[in-house]
Formats: C-alpha cells, structure tokens, sequence
C-alpha cells in the first residue's frame, strides 16, 4: 500500500506551497501555512503581494553604516547640511536620520529652486519646505532655516557658505540628502569659494568604521565637511532600473491645467492616476494644476467611462507616454485614499514624477493609483505665484 497525501498548491498560480527557502518558488511563511485550514484558498507569497497593496506609501531606506554615522555626528553636536530635491523630495524623508539630527543645528538647501516656475513665492516656498520638515518631526525646521539654491546664481552659494560658517561653531558638518538631491553640485559651488586655511588637504575615502565612502574637505586644523553617500531612493520612480527619461524634470515647469469630474479620472501617462471620489463641497469637478515634465502625457477621463478598463485598455496599447516596463495591470499598483483635513491650496504628489495642485475643501477625498512601493502624498501646495507688483 502507499499513503497518498495531498500537496498544497497557491490557489493563483498553481505552484508547490513549500516553507523551506523564500527565494524559490511556491515560498509561504512557515506561521502562515501553519494558521490555514486544508480547505482555505492559499497563495504563495508572490501572489499575494502581486494582488495586494502596501498598507502606506513606501518610505525611503538608509544604511545602518549611514545611521552610525549620524550618530557620531550627534555625539559632536555637528552641523547638518541637509540637501533636498526641491521637484520631489517629499518621500525622501526616514525616520530614524530625523530622529538623530532633531537636537542639531541644521540648514535646509532646496536644490533646482531654478526649475520652479518663475512666478513662484519665495517665502511660501521656503515655510513650504519647513513645514514638511515638521509634518515628519523635525519640529524645529523654519522657513530662515531654508535656503533656495539655483546652481547659476553664485549668490545662493555664498548665503550658504555663510550659514554653514556662523552655525557650525567650529564642529564638523556632514551633508546629507537623498541621492540626486544635488550634493555634489553643492559642493562643487561651495569650493569655489573655499580657502583651505588648515594643514590639510581634501580626501576622499571610508568613514570610521564603515564601508561608506565621503570626501573630507578641512574647514580649520580640527574639523571637516564631510559629503556623504546619498540615502536610498527605492521609493522614488527616479530610484527604479530603466526608468523612462522622459520623467525627468530637466527646464522650467510650465503649469498645465486638466479639469477633472467627480468620479473621473486623471491619467498620468500610464504610470498613475488619480481619482476625485468625493468632495465635501457643492463642486462637481475639480481643476488641477499639474506639474510633470513635458513629455508626461495627461488625460482627463469622464466618469461615464470604465476607468479601470479604459486604465488597462491603455496600458495594453501603450496609448499614453511614458509607461514603466513592470507596470503591466492594476494590480501591479499600490492604491491609497487621501483625505484632505483642511481647506487651501493642496497638492498631490508621486515620488520622482510630479505633483497636481488644485484648491481643496476639508473632506476632499482622493483616490491615487502608482506602481507599488513608490512613495506617493498629499500637502499644502508648493507654488503659491507672486502677487501682482512684488519682486
């Protein structure tokens, strides 16, 4: 005789369950497997994270060497410089590097302030960044902690040097930011200005006790800038192998407007897509500001449409640029609902794309489809244009 046993297969795909080794086929978490009953319908890890989203958008990751670097400059009470995209930087931030730099001096530098449209407020954009420093924790950032950097006017480089010059004390300073946040550009304008009044010279090499490779520039005979490696951009679809160029924000934005129906759809080439599906006012639609480079196609769909069809009709035919090769249905897609908590001037953004801008009412809720784990959020807006009459 032979026992006959029934093999456990992923109701999905059809592959062995086997809990042994996650990186081959059919893996289930031992607990998991443990806690279903013989007639439960079973998927292996890979399908189920195919058909599920994330929980909340993807937050950016950082090295334990870089955190244990941040903690050495802690232990000095160092001076941060901290480096931002100023076109997306808002899912750039990790918890713990803000956990270990809230008791620091810190200055703020929004690079590529150049590309912003050049009607754009000074000061709004300054409390702008600020206030998404403190929405993360950093509870102190203000707006004079906030420097614009355009890398063509040697005026913002030299504010800079002289921030870094009347905070540091005589301490070291570490520059810090996501990767492409524009350090090496930083630094570039900053030792165009530099004099090397020490004994030392600029080096490059591993920090103590790490693999992390940082260029030290002597500031004096005992301290140094130090320019760390970029933090990790994972969550960014600028962070994605053979992300298309088309994304890229290369020139001043131009603004494009797209009026978009309650329970209608806005397009974003077919790699996003945002939803209006309830607003708390008396409006039926709502008229976005949008700004993405220019290449970015933007279509406005009818709710009388299917737009979860007419979503895939799309991405099957590639009728709108650019697309994502591993973007190939809705269920490649994290999902979130935003719901907006007060009134003003809003924006909704996805990390290394662009962002929508449109006046919003308290209870607005938003529905935003990306590609999973790309950071995705929603704000007070960036742009507030110049009033008439104000330089």
């Amino acid at each position: 005789m032979s026992i006959i046993t029934s093999v456990r297969r992923c109701y999905s795909c059809g592959k062995v369950l086997q809990d042994n080794d996650p990186r081959k086929e059919g893996y289930i978490e031992p607990a998991t497997l443990l806690s279903l009953h013989a007639s439960d319908m079973i998927l292996c890890r890979e399908c189920y994270e195919a058909l599920h989203q994330n929980e909340a958008p993807a937050a950016a990751d950082v090295s334990d060497e870089f955190l244990s670097m941040l903690r050495d400059a802690k232990k000095e009470g160092a001076t941060i410089v901290y480096l931002v995209d100023l076109i997306s930087f808002e899912c750039s931030f990790n918890k713990e590097v803000l956990d270990l730099i809230v008791d620091l001096p810190v200055i703020i530098i929004a690079s590529k302030w150049d590309l912003m449209p050049k009607d754009t407020e000074v000061e709004h954009t300054k409390e702008y960044v600020a206030h998404r420093f403190r929405a993360e924790g950093f509870k102190k950032a203000k707006a004079t902690d906030v420097i614009l950097l355009d890398y063509n006017n040697s005026a913002d480089a030299t504010l800079a040097s002289g921030m870094i010059k009347k905070k540091r004390q005589g301490k070291n300073v570490y520059v810090i930011g996501a990767k492409g946040a524009g350090k090496s550009a930083f630094l570039t304008s900053f030792l165009r200005q530099f004099k090397n009044t020490s004994n030392r010279g600029i080096s490059i090499g591993a920090y103590k006790n790490t693999s992390l490779e940082v260029w030290q520039i002597p500031l004096d005979d005992n301290s140094y800038i130090y320019d760390t490696p970029g933090t990790g951009v994972k969550n960014s679809l600028l962070g994605q192998i053979n992300y298309p160029k088309e994304i890229v924000i290369t020139s001043r934005l131009t603004p494009r407007k797209q009026n978009v129906a309650l329970n209608g759809s806005l397009f974003i080439g077919y790699i996003a897509r945002i939803d209006p599906i309830k607003l708390a006012s008396d409006k039926k639609r709502v008229s976005f500001t949008c700004y993405f480079a220019p290449k970015v196609a933007l279509k406005a769909i009818s709710p009388k449409n299917d737009m979860t069809a007419l979503f895939h009709k799309y991405i099957k035919n590639k009728a709108l640029k650019p697309h994502v090769f591993w973007f190939k249905c809705q269920n490649d897609a994290d999902v979130f609902d935003f719901e907006l908590e007060e009134n003003g001037p809003r924006d909704i953004g996805i990390a290394g794309l662009g962002w929508v801008s449109f006046e919003g009412t308290k209870g607005d809720v938003f529905r935003i489809y990306v590609p999973k784990n790309i950071g995705a959020y929603a704000s007070r807006a960036k742009i507030i244009k110049k009033k008439e009459g104000k330089k």
